[in-house]
Order: structure tokens, then sequence, then C-alpha cells
């Protein structure tokens, strides 16, 4: 018999409850949400006060099958609370639902934990635990003092007495009123109308026989059993809603958890099974080809066959003649048979050999038509299996606004503002892996129009507004792209700040609505005047930038004065298959997305002509930049980049946005849907690519990410270029590196004297406060922690200078967290820069940004 082993049971479960955590804290944050918004004695917020109820409770039971004891407790309190409120017509305030909001987040949190095979500390939430119970204690005596007070009000003896007039002191009249009610409550707190008939089996079996309970030894009752004998019809309410039978019928659908990580395996076979179709397909082109070849041969050989039969006709009859004038014998009577015998086969040789290659030829066209009715079902039957867990996949476009409304509720707070969230097209269908990649760039696009664009009430109001602002977000198919617009009635956006902090940072000040959005998405350029935990940082509208890249797709801005803002995203489908160009390089063959194509050309090298330092070619009436593909890839051993001048080169026009790039090619092979496969963790970070794909050649070929493709290889920028003053040499900027690691150090020293700068380096923040002192600088690279004074101290110590309070300063450090991070920026750092993420050419954009 297998012993039982509870520890292995769990581990077998905590899959499965993990889910319906997630599940139930979508319900619970939801319902809040609404609950806040609803009015008590509806039937909406009673609906949302049961589904509230049974969430906590569901997960409290589950959390308890798995040994969570901390989510237990907490979903314990919930239920307590909501329970008591569910009885109750009292509303909560805001401090309340903001516990019930936290206590959530902390579920969710520790669901997280477990999910990644972490301890969860049980005494962690201790204190929510104690503010949960004092939510419910303070509801429980404010209901008790409000039913105390109508009875009293509505006992016409009692309303009757005149305190100050009998002289009676109020506590005695009290005690003497309570004392009435307890004895009335006994007789009149559960009318025989309200109580519920219980039907058990068994039940009559008992009639006339006493029952005896005897409590065990060392038990006592709990408080919360005891409060229960005191409510009973409140306990036959939860009992009959937790016990609501669940029917099924026999047409409902059934449905089955399938963990994402076997769907995915599960993706990945169906795109091999389609790799193999496609092979086949070449396969049976082969088999075309060597019927056709016999068919050519047949053709061939039929005139041969012909031509030789009369010659063996003639041969047997000039040998037939010549035997007539031999003299007759027995030898050559056998040597006439031996030649008849001979002219006979001969002559029936040719007539087998086509009747053999009809016969190849007919087989082989028979094979080749039973090859292409089974290539056809095989290639129909993967491509149905193929849509359908490519189905399994889509998720619905409200998936990816789980926690928007949460998410504006607590900005409403925290800024004095007063927004709505509207969600349109939610039942929109996405690929599970651009929801997932979506939820972070539309939260910072919603952070940036509360922070930014939404003004405050008394402000709207002062413009004719309405006090609530709304922001709306909407999903829309197009083709095989999807339109997400996340539109705001706020002031939009503030063109004077953009361009004095162009002008600040030493950027052209920008004309045109466009040149403002490219602002806009560029790294470390936020117009906030503060830094706090909404915005200030300068990394918001770049991470949208660069996570909508990632997904193949576009970001746009566009805005009127007054009025408002609309960012407008647009992302494919799926990432799991997508039409690309064919390119050869060299000896490697490149994808590029067809939907960042804009059109084909062959261009000579005379065509081309210098500006700025850079290649351009006249196109529909402007300029664009060209550059080989080869250069842009920085691939050594390929001969794209020289072209003579009458060669004509084929060459890719890519669009991202309103920008567009001409990129060299040595071929252009073709169009055609590919299935992407990820590039695994080790590979994800790798420049210029998104993924990669398996050709039915066997080829492997990499899928470019055309928009970092663009973004990284930029030779013109005219909007953006510094503002130079020619009349003079352009003084080399000084930097100054504050670092306690000698290897560190030298690193930042080597990469930033490679950019250009000047640089000198310390080993201490005192260290650099004193030097600048001395020699000045126009910037400051420094570490956080090192022994004498750390990079907080030295950006609070410049921030407080007269002289140096502007001085640029950015914090590289190994301090990963949030917290860290807010630390360095609220001392005054301008950009925050994490070593584990340390990209060279990032480090040299912010302080090109600064200085």
């Amino acid at each position: 018999m297998t012993k039982f082993n509870r520890d292995e049971l769990i581990q077998k479960l905590m899959g499965t409850f993990l889910d319906e955590l997630d599940e139930h804290v979508v319900t619970l944050n939801d319902g809040l949400l609404m609950l806040e918004k609803s009015t008590p004695k509806t039937s909406e917020y009673q609906q949302q006060m049961r589904c509230l109820f049974r969430a906590a409770h569901s997960l409290k039971g589950a959390a308890r099958s798995v040994d969570a004891q901390a989510i237990e407790s907490v979903c314990h309190e919930m239920e307590e609370f909501l329970g008591l409120l569910k009885t109750t017509d009292t509303k909560p305030g805001t401090e309340v639902f903001q516990i019930l909001f936290t206590a959530t987040e902390s579920v969710k949190q520790m669901g997280a934990k477990l999910r990644k095979k972490q301890k969860v500390d049980a005494s962690s939430v201790n204190e929510l635990l104690e503010k949960l119970k004092q939510a419910t204690t303070n509801l429980s005596s404010s209901e008790q003092n409000a039913e105390e007070q109508h009875r009293l009000d509505s006992n016409p003896e009692v309303a009757s007495v005149s305190i100050e007039s009998k002289g009676v002191e109020t506590t005695e009249l009290q005690k003497e009123t309570q004392t009435d009610g307890n004895q009335s409550n006994t007789e009149t707190e559960f009318p025989s109308a309200n109580r519920r008939e219980l039907t058990l089996p068994g039940l009559k079996q008992t009639e006339g026989k006493q029952v005896g309970f005897k409590e065990p030894s060392g038990t006592r009752c709990s408080n919360s059993a005891v409060d229960s004998i005191h409510a009973p019809a409140d306990v036959y309410e939860q009992a009959a809603e937790l016990n609501e039978p669940v029917t099924t019928g026999s047409n409902e659908a059934q449905s089955l958890r399938v963990s994402s990580e076997r769907l995915d395996h599960l993706l990945a076979l169906s795109s091999e099974l389609l790799t193999s179709y496609r092979r086949t397909e070449t396969w049976q082109l082969s088999v075309e080809e060597l019927s056709e070849r016999l068919r050519d041969r047949l053709a061939d050989w039929q005139p041969i066959e012909k031509q030789l039969r009369m010659f063996i006709e003639e041969g047997l009859d000039s040998t037939k003649r010549g035997t007539s004038f031999l003299h007759a014998s027995e030898q050559k009577s056998q040597l006439k048979r031996i030649s008849s015998n001979m002219g006979q086969r001969l002559l029936a040789a040719p007539t087998a050999n086509t009747k053999s290659l009809k016969d190849m030829v007919r087989d082989v066209d028979r094979f080749l038509s039973v090859m292409k009715a089974e290539i056809r079902a095989i290639g129909e039957t993967a491509r149905l299996v193929d849509e359908e867990i490519r189905g399994l996949r889509m998720r619905p476009f409200s998936d990816a606004c789980l926690g928007l409304k949460l998410a504006v509720r607590e900005l409403s707070i925290s800024t004095g503002k007063q927004v709505e969230l509207d969600i349109l097209g939610g039942d929109t269908e996405l690929d599970r892996s651009v929801l997932e990649n979506l939820r972070d760039p539309l939260l910072h696009i919603i952070r940036n129009a509360v922070q930014h664009g939404i003004e405050l009430p008394q402000q709207r109001k002062a413009l004719g507004k309405s006090p609530d602002a709304v922001i709306q977000v909407s999903a829309s198919l197009r083709g095989q792209h999807v339109q997400i617009e996340v539109r705001d009635d706020g002031q939009g956006i503030n063109e004077e700040a953009v361009k004095a902090k162009a002008k600040k940072n030493g950027l052209a000040e920008p004309q045109t609505q466009e040149e403002i959005a490219a602002l806009l998405f560029m790294p470390w350029f936020s117009t906030s005047a503060a830094v706090d935990h909404v915005s200030g940082r300068g990394v918001g509208l770049d991470v949208v930038a660069s996570q909508v890249a990632a997904l193949q797709g576009d970001v746009a801005l566009s805005y009127e004065p007054g009025k408002g803002t609309c960012f407008t995203l647009t992302v494919p489908l799926t990432l799991t298959k997508i039409r690309v160009l064919l390119v050869r390089v060299g000896e490697q063959t490149f994808a590029l997305p067809s939907a960042s194509v804009q059109r084909l050309l062959r261009i000579q090298a005379s065509d081309m002509r210098s500006v700025e330092g850079g290649q351009v070619i006249p196109f529909d009436g402007s300029l664009i930049s060209v550059c080989s593909l080869s250069d842009a890839l920085k691939l050594s051993g390929t001969s794209n980049g020289n072209h003579s001048c009458e060669k004509r080169t084929p060459a890719v026009v890519l669009v991202h946005g309103g920008a567009r790039r001409a990129f060299l090619v040595d071929e252009l092979i073709g169009e055609q849907e590919v299935v992407v496969t990820n590039l695994g963790t080790r590979l994800q970070r790798m420049r210029n690519v998104s993924g990669a794909t398996l050709l039915a050649s066997g080829e492997i070929a990499l899928i470019l990410n055309t928009i970092e493709l663009m973004r990284r290889n930029q030779s013109t920028r005219a909007a953006h270029r510094p503002i130079q003053d020619h009349s003079t040499e352009p003084k080399q900027k000084r930097l100054i590196i504050c670092d306690d690691s000698p290897t560190t150090r030298i690193l930042e020293m080597s990469i930033l004297q490679s950019a250009g700068y000047e640089v000198t380096a310390v080993a201490d923040g005192q260290d650099a406060w004193e030097l600048l002192q001395v020699q000045g600088a126009d910037l400051i690279v420094s570490d956080v922690e090192m022994p004498i004074m750390d990079g907080f101290s030295l950006a609070r110590t410049i921030r407080a200078s007269e002289k140096w309070k502007d001085l640029p300063l950015i914090l590289v450090t190994g301090l990963a967290k949030e917290s860290d991070r807010e630390n360095g920026l609220k001392a005054g750092a301008n950009a925050y820069v994490v070593k584990s993420e340390f990209d060279q050419s990032e480090l040299i954009e912010a302080i090109e940004q600064f200085v």
C-alpha cells in the first residue's frame, strides 16, 4: 500500500491553487471597485457583496488545502468583514476600501512568491490582519449602536420620557433601557415569520428524544462561533449561498486547466508539423519533376523505337534474302533459325522498353496523385491543429486591462483628481504573449495621463469641463493588427514645457507635433519638475516605445491643446506567425516583417548623396537615409558595404511612424508566412533581433526587429541634433567618474574616453565633491555605495550647492530595488542606471541628453 505523502500532494495542488488564486484576486479587485461606486440596498450592491464573500470564502478554503496559512488568515478576516457587511446597509468609507484593496494585493503578492517557490512569512501580514479585525470590530460596533438607537427611537414609552424634566441621570436611564431592551430582544429578535424551515434527513427520528452535546475537554468555543449563535438567520443565509447547488447540463461546455508551458509546447510541435508539411511540398515538387523527366524520356524514346524497329525489320529481310543463295544444309538451317529468333527478340525489345516506360509514367502519376491528396489532407489537418492551438492562446483585450481601474483609483486619490476609466472593445482577441506585454505600456500611458494631462477638479470647472475626467481605452481590429487608443480629455501636451526642456538639454527646438512626440519618447526626457512615485524619472514613455517595438508594433502620439491627448498603439494579433520578406546578406538569410516594409528599390552608388555625415537617396520628393544592412547589423565578411557605381543594388525601405530608411541587401528572396520561434533567455537581448524561423529548406533565418534597427541606425537627426556654435571649435566635455571599484572606474573611463569625453576618476563621493570645486565638470557619473560619502549624499550635497545645483548627475549602481531607485532620484540624480542592466550605448545616450 502506497504511503500517503501530504507534502507531495500539496506540491501537485499548488499549480491549480495559484491559478485559482489569480482568478479570485481579479474577482475581488473588480468587485471592490464596483462596490465602491454602488449604492447600498440596490440589487447590484447585493450581487457584488455575494460575489466578494464567495471569492474570499473559496480562496480561504483553497489556501487551507495547500497550507498557505498567511493567505488563509487574510482571506478569513476579509470573509469575516464581508460577511458582516452583507447583513447591513452600511457602505464602507474610503479608508476601509483601501484596507480591502491592500489585503487583495497582499494575497496577490504572496501568490507570486509561492509561484517562484519562495517562502511566505506568515508574520508579514500581522499588521494587515489587525487592520482588518479593527475594521470588522468598528463595523460591528456601529451596527449595534445603530440598532440600539433605532430600538430606543421606536419605543413610545422611552420616547415620551423627558430626561431633564424628571431629573433622572442619563446613565441610569440608559441602564434601565438596555435592561428592558435585552428582555424585549429575547422575545422579538427572530420573529417566526423570518425563520427558515430546514428539513434534514432523519430529523423525524429524533422526535421525542433528548440530544446531548458534550464539549471536548480542554476546548473552548471561539468568539466567532459564539457570535454566530446570536445570528442564526445570518448563518442560514450564508450556508444557503455557499452550498448553492451547481448544475451542469449535458450540453454545457466542460473546461480543463492547461498550463501555458504545455500550451507553448503544443504550439512548438504544431509549428514543427507545419514545417514538415512544407518539406513534403518540396518532395512533391521533386516527384512531379521526376514524372516530367520520365514523360520527356518516353517522348524522346518513341521516335527512336520506331526507327529501331524499321532497322531491325530491314535487317531480318536482308538475312532472309541472303540465305536463299546458300546451299541447304543442317548447319545453315540452324543458323537461320537462330538469326530469326534473335531478330524477333530485337524487334520486341523496343516495344517492351516503350511499354515499361509507359507503365513507369502511369505508376508515378498514380503515386503522385495519391501523394498530392495525402499532402493536401496532412496540410489541412496541420493548419487546423495550428489554428486551434493558436486560438487557445488568444485572450480578450480586457485581460490586458486588468488592474488598470485599480491603478486609476489609486492615482486619483494620490493626486486629488477625479478620473473615470472606460474600456471599449474588451472582447477583441489577441495572442496571450502580446497581451502580457501590453500591460506595462498601458499602465505607463495611463499614469502619464493622470499625472500630466488631467487637471484638478477646480481647474476643470474653471475651464468649463466636468470635474470628472475620462480616460478611454479602446481596441479595434485593423487587418492582422490591433489598434489600441488611450485617449483622455485633459489639457494635452504642454508644448512650452517640452521646448524649454529640449533647450535645457541642448536639443533643437521642436516645431511640429511629430518632433514633440519624438522628444517625449526619447530616453531620460521628462517635463516633470519633481520626481515622485508616479513620474519625473524620464523613463515612462521611453519604456512604452521600447516595449511596443519589442512587439513589432508602433506607437504614435497626437494631442489638441486644452482638449486632450491620444496615444495610438498598433500591435500584431500574434507574434507566433507573421508575414516576412526574406533577404540575403552574404551567406545569411534574414526576415523583415512585411508590415514594416514600404517599398523595394534597386539603387546605384551614384544615386546616393552625403548629408550630415550619412548617405541619403531621393525618395518620394524627399531625402531618406540609406545604409547597408550588413553595416547596420555589424556583420563581418560580407560584401554588402561596398557597391560599384554601375551595379544596381537591391534595397528595402522600412517605415516606422513617420520615419523611413533604406537598407541595402545582396538579394531579395521573396515574401512568405513564417512561424516565429523565441530565441530563449540567453539570446533574448540580442540587438536588432526579435526571433527566428525555420525555413522549409532547413535553414534558420533571424527575424529582425525593424523598429530597433531604425532607431539604432539613424544618421540624420535634424530635429534632435545638438545646438552648436560653429564659429568656434566645440569644447570637449569634462566628466567626473566616482566609484570605489578600480575595475569599474577603468571600464567606465575607457568607454567614455572612447566617446570623446575628458574623464577624471576618483574613488569616493567626498573626492568627487572636492575635485568639482577645483576644476568643475559638465556631468558626474557616480556609484552609490562608497565608504566616506555615498552617491545619495553626493547628490544631496550638489543639489544644496548654489553653484552646482543644476549639474547633471547619473547614478550607476548595483542596487536594483525600486525603493533604491526612488531614493536616488529623490536625492537629486537625473538618471539611475542598474549595473546588472548596464549597456554602454545607453549610458552614452543618457550622458548626451544632459551635456
